[in-house]
């Protein structure tokens, strides 16, 4: 087996689980009830849940090849039976890291005695080098729902935010690092500030577990979720990324880039607007959301697709490849 082959058999799925029973609690349940409860069917030989499809990228993505490397890895990693006895099973392709690496950063993914099946939601660019049709290297987000279900048929869900790096190497696209498998569940905190209650229980705001927790952690500025409040008011928004998920860095092939919006709390990536993703939307929604973003005198980035700059080229709306699949919007720093 070469060195950098992901499949590492000589790994124990046991040593690589990290509070993996705490993944228990927080997550929605299968069948409805109070949400961090497994469902218990009684079942005494439970069917395993069923494998998704593997992921395809949108027709007239520009880096369908791109999308599909990473999804399809997101789903190899969080994919496996009770009875296997290596914690992550060979993805497709060939993975450029160094496998001891990738089995710690997964860690959060694996679940001892359980079986684990992934649907990728959806693939959003996160950067990529250049910044063009022709990139060589970049970040994916994938929007991972992980099925967990134990021998009992006791059955939990999971929406993680995965941050993939991506090179080509030969024409092909290979996974290079899992730079995040979208953090670390934790409870709901008994009192929060009244804009993260809202955003919380909005429906028409559609959150990551990782999301979530970012917000339960207090790390999520009050006035990019008010902002967020005032863009569902125009039309639900599905989001993909607050802050854990998204790199520490701008990745755009600058030398010296700026620390990412999201890494301080102040940026929120929408990837689809009234269910539609922002590649289908229609126009009148998209410069919508785009006007009441840029209305906001909060509010400092507006990343938008080709067609919808908000300020023609001003200083804070922009376009390009990376933003062609959602919209990005920051808030100042507060003092």
């Amino acid at each position: 087996m070469k060195p950098h082959d992901v499949a590492t058999h000589a790994l124990s799925r046991r040593g690589l689980i990290l509070g993996s029973a705490a993944l228990l609690a927080g997550c929605t349940r299968i069948g409805g009830g109070q949400a961090g409860r497994p469902t218990k069917t009684g079942s005494a030989e439970p069917t395993p849940p069923p494998t998704p499809a593997l992921y395809r990228a949108p027709a007239g993505d520009a880096l369908p090849a791109f999308k599909e490397a990473a999804g399809r890895f997101a789903q190899g990693l969080a994919t496996y039976d009770p009875s296997d006895s290596t914690p992550l099973p060979t993805p497709p392709g060939e993975y450029l890291g160094v496998a001891e690496e990738l089995a710690s950063a997964a860690a959060p993914l694996v679940m001892s005695d359980h079986w684990s099946r992934a649907d990728v939601e959806f693939v959003q660019y996160g950067g990529l080098t250049p910044v063009s049709a022709q990139a060589t290297s970049g970040v994916a987000l994938i929007v991972l729902r992980q099925v967990l279900q134990n021998r009992r048929g006791d059955a939990l869900v999971v929406r993680r935010t995965l941050d993939v790096r991506l090179r080509q190497r030969g024409g092909i696209w290979r996974v290079e690092a899992l730079a995040s498998a979208g953090g670390t569940e934790l409870e709901r905190p008994a009192q929060l500030a009244v804009p993260a209650q809202q955003v919380l229980d909005d429906s028409r705001i559609d959150l990551t577990d990782s999301a979530r927790w970012d917000i339960y952690s207090g790390q999520i500025s009050p006035n990019l979720l008010r902002v967020m409040l005032r863009l569902a008011d125009v039309t639900p928004l599905r989001t993909t990324v607050l802050k854990t998920g998204h790199p520490e860095r701008v990745v755009d092939g600058r030398t010296s880039p700026p620390v990412s919006a999201h890494w301080r709390g102040q940026a929120v990536d929408i990837h689809s607007l009234g269910g539609v993703p922002i590649a289908d939307a229609a126009a009148s929604v998209i410069r919508s959301v785009v006007e009441t973003a840029g209305a906001d005198k909060d509010v400092s980035q507006v990343g938008a697709p080709p067609g919808f700059d908000l300020d023609a080229g001003g200083r804070r709306g922009f376009t390009n490849l990376v933003h062609a699949d959602h919209l990005h919007i920051a808030v100042r720093r507060t003092t």
